[in-house]
């Protein structure tokens, strides 16, 4: 498992007219080891950046990410990144883009057992042999959630990666995704901006600010899995989440008017 401190990060994009736009601004928070947590927030308020740095795709602008003590300073093979779309390979078929990683990294020992056993984790045995273009996008997201797996990361970040479905296929996948974390007792990192999966999932939530993204608010959630969206303390969690996001919403109207 990894633990991750994320040490006052700054991140800002080129525009095109030359003119820096900052997307993080002195962000700072902790991942525990074998910690589940989620970082909720509207669209656009850097969710999704925070997980491309720290996946180690991109690089901030200040500060530093610290990895089991480690500064981060390139991708690790260690951290698996599972983005909202898809990005199956169309002309390998369901067993060959599962293992498909795997084989850049030259990572071969036990291939074969390790394709067969997230085949079966994510009942995708009998598609074993299809082609993205004839799979549902259910299906395509067992798929690709079975190739961030096989590699046995020690942290999962996942990227909004149930957004495009149903809410009977979502809920589904939820409860699977909790199952595998529980067995293989690896970090994960999940962004939404849905506030009922983030209290599905998290350990502990993050609410984010926007522009530029910071962490505004954290709360711990003492439920016990499974979670059940009627239950009382949940509604009262959720509750809770509804009112800080309406805080967050009216300081920055109040700040943008001034």
């Amino acid at each position: 498992m990894i633990d991750i401190e994320v040490r006052n990060l700054d991140c800002a994009f080129i525009q095109n007219n030359g003119t820096p736009i900052n997307v993080i601004q002195d962000l700072s928070f902790n991942v525990r080891k074998g910690e589940f947590i989620v970082i909720l927030g509207e669209s656009g308020c850097g969710k999704s950046t925070i997980l491309q740095l720290l996946s180690g795709l991109i690089f901030p602008t200040a500060g530093e990410i610290i990895v089991n003590g480690h500064p981060l300073t390139r991708p690790d093979p260690a951290i698996s990144l599972l983005f909202q779309g898809s990005t199956l390979l169309p002309w390998l078929n369901v067993a060959d883009n599962i293992q498909f990683g795997c084989r850049i990294r030259k990572d071969l020992r036990d291939l074969p057992d390790r394709v067969d056993r997230y085949l079966r984790m994510m009942k995708l045995e009998q598609y074993r042999s299809f082609y993205p273009q004839e799979l549902s996008v259910g299906l395509s997201k067992r798929v690709d959630l079975a190739r961030a797996l096989i590699g046995n990361p020690k942290a999962l970040l996942l990227d909004e990666p149930f957004a495009p479905l149903d809410y009977y296929t979502k809920k589904r996948l939820l409860h699977e995704l909790l199952s595998i974390w529980n067995e293989v007792q690896m970090t994960c990192v999940y962004v939404t901006h849905d506030i009922e999966e983030a209290l599905q999932l998290g350990q502990r939530i993050l609410i984010m600010n926007n522009d530029p993204g910071s962490i505004a608010f954290q709360m711990e959630v003492p439920l016990p899995y499974p979670r059940i969206i009627t239950d009382q303390d949940f509604i009262r969690l959720k509750k809770e989440l509804l009112d800080e996001f309406s805080l967050i919403s009216n300081s920055l109207t109040s700040i943008n008017n001034e």
